[in-house]
């Protein structure tokens, strides 16, 4: 859960058509602001509500600003990222980034809580193509869990610092396309880079 991620999603959605039949997508949760346990300040709230703005100004994507993060709010991003995970285990990268996006949609703009397991169940029961009975059932267990802090460590062993990052990949050899928000034309003249270099 990042604000530039949410700001991000028409750019990768465009990418994805772009490229589609040359490129596959793998989603990784790189896990930004996990495993918090304190509550929310108000100069942590103001900052964040700042980048908010700025994404707002920048991308056009639409925000809630009035009353986000209420008191006591603890801004843990693990549980957001398990669900995506565990869409992504049971129903693919497409299906993940579908919950990815109702999920940025949610917290963002419907000011839902989405560090909240039973909110994270209804809203993967609207996505088409996932299981809302498997996903309910695997979402909290320690395999779940496991399989998320293995993203964040393959994210980590990457070097990506910052989000939403963009790494493409051919034969096991990983190239950085991007490192937070970054326009459409840059990105898809990188990707014609890679493709006609042969993949890196």
């Amino acid at each position: 859960m990042c604000s530039w991620c949410w700001g991000f999603a028409p750019v990768i959605d465009e990418l994805i058509e772009e490229f589609a039949g040359q490129l596959s997508l793998r989603m990784v949760a790189g896990g930004l602001r996990s495993y918090t346990k304190e509550a929310m300040d108000d100069v942590m709230r103001d900052e964040i509500l700042h980048h908010w703005q700025s994404v707002h100004e920048m991308t056009g994507q639409p925000f809630t600003f009035d009353g986000a993060f209420p008191a006591g709010f603890v801004y843990d991003t693990e549980p957001a990222c398990r669900a995506v995970v565990t869409a992504r285990e049971l129903a693919g990268d497409r299906v993940a980034l579908q919950l990815l996006r109702s999920l940025h949609e949610g917290f963002y703009v419907k000011r839902r809580d989405v560090t909240e397991s039973d909110v994270l169940r209804e809203i993967a029961a609207s996505i088409a193509g996932l299981d809302a009975d498997a996903f309910a059932g695997q979402l909290d267990t320690d395999a779940a869990r496991d399989r998320t802090l293995d993203d964040f460590r393959f994210s980590h062993s990457l070097g990506v610092r910052g989000f939403p990052t963009v790494v493409l990949e051919h034969d096991d050899r990983y190239g950085l396309l991007s490192s937070g928000y970054q326009p459409i034309e840059g990105l898809k003249s990188g990707i014609e880079a890679w493709l006609a270099g042969g993949s890196g």
